[in-house]
C-alpha cells in the first residue's frame, strides 16, 4: 500500500513490479503500460528508498513475491490486505465499508494536485491518453483533495506533507 500511495500505480501493476523493472540511478521505472506503451515512469525519492528496502526479499525478481516464491502475490490478496488494513485503521466511508483500493490512486493524484502539480503532469504519471480522464481523478475542490490526503495519512502513516485533521 505504502508504494501504491508514492506512486499511483494501479494494483496489478504494482503486484507485478519486478526488480529489473526499477532504474535505482535514475529512479525510474521502465514497463510496460496499458496498451504496449514502454514507459519510463518517476518514482520519488521516498518510493524508490522503499523499494530498496524490500529488495533483498525479492524472490524470482518480484517485488511483491507469492508465499512460494514462484510468481507475484494476486490483486486480489492486496485487495484484501488494504479492506483490513482499513477497517483495523476506521478508516471508513459513511456507509461503513472500507474504501476501494484505487483510491489511493486518486488519493495520490488528489495531493499532487493540491501541492500545484500541473495536471499535464499529473495526466502523464498515471499514464492517461486523455486529460478527461485525469480530471476524474483530481478533485479541484482544496477540501477534498485535504481528505484525500488525511485518508493516505490514515492509511499508511506516511507523511505526504499535511498534517492530520485531529479527532
Amino acid at each position: 500500500m505504502i508504494f501504491l500511495l508514492n506512486t499511483g500505480e494501479r494494483r496489478q501493476a504494482c503486484v507485478s513490479l519486478r526488480v529489473e523493472e526499477v532504474d535505482f540511478d535514475r529512479k525510474v521505472i521502465r514497463r510496460q503500460r496499458k496498451f504496449d506503451k514502454v514507459e519510463s515512469i518517476p518514482i520519488s525519492d521516498y518510493a524508490a528508498a522503499f523499494l530498496k528496502s524490500i529488495r533483498p526479499q525479492a524472490r524470482g525478481g518480484w517485488f511483491f513475491p507469492n508465499r512460494a516464491g514462484t510468481g507475484h502475490i494476486s490483486a486480489e490478496y492486496l485487495l484484501q490486505k488494504f479492506r483490513k488494513l482499513c477497517m483495523k485503521k476506521k478508516v471508513l466511508l459513511p456507509s461503513g465499508k472500507p474504501p476501494c483500493i484505487h483510491s489511493l490512486r486518486h488519493t495520490w493524484a488528489s495531493v499532487l494536485e493540491l501541492q500545484g502539480i500541473p495536471l499535464s503532469t499529473i495526466q502523464r504519471l498515471l499514464g492517461h491518453s486523455s486529460i478527461k480522464t485525469t480530471l476524474k481523478y483530481v478533485h479541484g475542490d482544496a477540501s477534498k483533495s485535504r481528505e484525500a490526503c488525511n485518508l493516505a495519512s490514515a492509511v499508511t502513516a506516511v507523511g505526504l506533507g499535511c498534517a492530520r485533521a485531529e479527532q
